[in-house]
């Protein structure tokens, strides 16, 4: 098991030792009330790696939104018959304690190789939605509604095989999964080549949108891309996830990190892996 312990933006992550459905957003409507849009004032950043399905605690959903933030290492699904029939990573509400809803960051590798997800939350529910999927070979999947200040971001990845699908996506530079607005409001879509996934996203109001940067590290090689400085409030997450995840190696994928050298967010990626970051605040 991997465990990371984080400092974040005005406190410190305290790392203790699952799919959503819709009961988890009616509660978390009943826990969070405020509608107030609120900078995010406090942050907090989480990473949990395992071979096999692990969960982390990372605390109470009142008050606090998380969206994913990294994910690397092994997080395709082979054909039939190795290894299990899906593969995922996450940052998911659980309910599973009467009147105590919990955030809770996952990993669930289909073979015994490391993967690992990296996870922000911020301290504000205003204008929280409910959790929308697309799935490989649909039309893109409608978020939310078009509507000031509003950012969305992913949530959960998963890959998986079935009678369409021999093998999970992500084995490709060009197998993507992304966030996006348009005219008709926020939507979710991709592209894999031959492969099942599902990415999963929320919105959340934000104050000031700071912008989205995109990067894919070419084949053999690993890069740093600055983002933001980690100030006023300033978080970042990821809006979209490309490229190869098919290598059990712990940071072989797009995830966040901040840099204490010089104050500021980066974008690690390595080896035809990469995706787009947006900060927001």
């Amino acid at each position: 098991m991997r465990i990371t312990k984080i400092a974040s933006t005005g406190v410190v992550a305290l790392l203790f030792f699952g799919c959503v459905d819709e009961e988890l957003d009616t509660e978390l409507d009943e826990v969070n009330t405020s509608t107030e849009e609120q900078e995010f004032g406090s942050n907090w950043n989480y990473s949990w790696g395992d071979t096999k399905y692990n969960t982390l605690d990372i605390g109470s959903a009142h008050n606090r939104a998380c969206f994913l933030s990294g994910v690397a290492g092994y997080l395709t699904t082979n054909t039939w018959p190795a290894g299990g029939s899906q593969a995922g990573v996450g940052v998911v509400l659980d309910s599973s304690i009467p009147f105590n809803l919990r955030w809770k960051l996952y990993v669930d590798p289909a073979m015994p190789l490391p993967l690992q997800a990296w996870a922000r939350c911020v301290s504000t529910t205003s204008g929280f939605t409910a959790e929308a999927t697309w799935r490989s070979g649909q039309p893109p999947k409608f978020l939310a509604a078009k509507a000031p200040g509003r950012q969305c971001f992913l949530t959960q990845l998963t890959t998986g095989r079935d009678g369409q699908f021999e093998h999970g996506g992500f084995r490709n530079t060009g197998d993507t999964a992304y966030v996006y607005e348009d005219a008709d409001g926020w939507k979710i879509y991709g592209y894999q080549y031959g492969g099942l996934v599902w990415a999963h996203a929320r919105c959340i109001d934000v104050t000031v949108d700071q912008g989205e940067t995109y990067h894919v590290a070419p084949l053999g090689q690993s890069d740093v891309t600055p983002l933001e400085a980690q100030a006023n409030g300033n978080n970042c997450f990821l809006t979209q996830v490309t490229g190869k995840l098919d290598v059990g190696d712990w940071v072989q994928g797009p995830f966040i990190a901040y840099n204490a050298a010089y104050n500021f967010f980066d974008l690690h990626t390595k080896n035809g892996s990469g995706g787009r970051a947006g900060c927001a605040r």
